[in-house]
């Protein structure tokens, strides 16, 4: 109902502050002199924009999609254009005066992604595989990608060494992928039926 979209909205704009102000615009803690609250707060609560709570404000926007079934307007289309230069410009910007703690979210990007998942929404493609499969290993990857960036970092604290960011996406990428194969075929033995309540 009404009270349980309210709410939605307030944890996801609450999230989206959180892990948006953390990661584009992590230096302003420096700049502030709260160098050492944004170090305790990633240290012991982990890096917001590499947790969960990044996925918080895009399981509101899937719910609204899957209920409103949104279609763009022209002038939605106009915007989309404008709000793709402007997510552009953040990241230039944020780069260019050093702002960035890390590249992984920025103000523009909850927009841009939103009005651009519903343009292509609306184009009409023949599957020839079950989407169900495919919805079922994007969320076991969202999921597990969490996980095996929080093992990569522990395993370069104990050999203090530093992996490069492209090779870390790439192997992040690998183990999440085989992540949801192995779970998606586990689950389909009755032993491990559980495992489909996880995805």
């Amino acid at each position: 109902g009404d009270k349980a979209n309210t709410t939605i909205l307030v944890v996801s704009v609450f999230c989206y502050f959180l892990c948006t102000i953390t990661s584009a615009y992590g230096n302003v803690f420096y700049s502030l002199g709260l160098g050492n609250f944004y170090e305790n707060l990633v240290f012991y609560f982990t890096k917001p924009y590499t947790s969960i709570l990044v996925g918080v404000p895009y399981f509101g926007l899937g719910r609204y999609i899957a209920q409103k079934d949104p279609h763009l307007t022209r002038f939605e289309k106009i915007l989309l254009c404008c709000f793709l230069v402007l997510f552009f410009l953040e990241i230039i910007i944020t780069y260019k005066f050093d702002l960035q703690q890390s590249s992984d979210c920025y103000l523009m990007l909850l927009p841009t992604t939103y009005l651009l998942f519903v343009l292509i929404k609306d184009i009409k493609v023949e599957l020839k595989f079950n989407p169900v499969i495919l919805r079922n290993t994007s969320t076991i990857i969202f999921f597990s990608h969490f996980i095996w960036i929080f093992v990569i970092e522990i395993f370069e604290k104990a050999l203090t060494i530093s992996i490069n960011s492209v090779m870390r996406f790439f192997i992040v990428s690998f183990l999440s992928l085989l992540t949801s194969v192995i779970f998606i075929k586990l689950s389909k033995y009755k032993m491990f039926s559980w495992l489909g309540y996880l995805y």
